[in-house]
């Protein structure tokens, strides 16, 4: 685990995105006072609102055995969530998490992961519906490339950043016939998202908004 040791430090460095900054510093502070059960308490508490950072050092302590039984799954659950929601720092710490999994934890990762984003995009979290073709290109075994490229094109259609390119890609070695049957379940898929929103939050381009 000597890279995952490696990784501790540049990841407590860095800004508590979408996290209480206070609080996400003294949780870096107790990590590296070696009082890591009360450490990892407080990362907890802030990844399940969501701050990507206060997520990857969470996987960090999980991997690392640090003030939590060291689980490799929910390591890498949690790794992936700071992933998907943009934090830069997981990316490595998720691919090697990856390494440690069976094929079947692998696909409950997956499972797990598609849940809490379905979950997140029908709240109106735009960012999680780019994660759940991200899920389906790099997390499913094989990669479902279709349902990627489906939510990539909802994701790009709302302006999520990376969206378009992902989506592009994808497209541009898709037979034209697969292609275009993605892109007619992609129409369908958006519309049941809009669907879905209170009003107020509906996108200008939703049917009948």
């Amino acid at each position: 685990m000597r890279r995952v040791a490696a990784l501790v430090l540049a990841l407590g460095a860095g800004p508590a995105l979408g996290a209480d900054a206070p609080s996400f510093e003294a949780a870096v502070t107790l990590a590296r006072k070696g009082e890591a059960p009360a450490a990892a308490a407080m990362f907890r508490a802030l990844a399940e609102e969501d701050s990507v950072a206060a997520q990857a050092n969470l996987a960090v302590m999980l991997a690392r055995g640090q003030g939590l039984p060291q689980d490799d799954l929910e390591a890498a659950y949690w790794a992936w969530r700071a992933r998907l929601g943009g934090e830069a720092r997981a990316i490595a710490l998720a691919e090697h998490l990856l390494t440690r999994l069976t094929d079947e934890a692998r696909a409950d990762l997956a499972e797990r992961l598609a849940t809490d984003l379905g979950e997140m995009s029908a709240a109106g979290d735009r960012a999680a519906l780019l994660g759940l073709g991200r899920i389906a290109a790099q997390l499913r075994q094989p990669p479902d490339h279709a349902e990627a490229l489906k939510w990539y094109s909802i994701a790009a259609a709302l302006g999520v950043p990376g969206a378009a390119s992902l989506r592009d890609i994808l497209a541009d070695e898709m037979p034209a016939a697969d292609r275009l049957d993605v892109q007619a379940g992609a129409r369908e898929a958006f519309a049941e998202w809009c669907g879905g929103l209170a009003d107020g939050e509906r996108p200008e381009t939703c049917p009948g908004a």
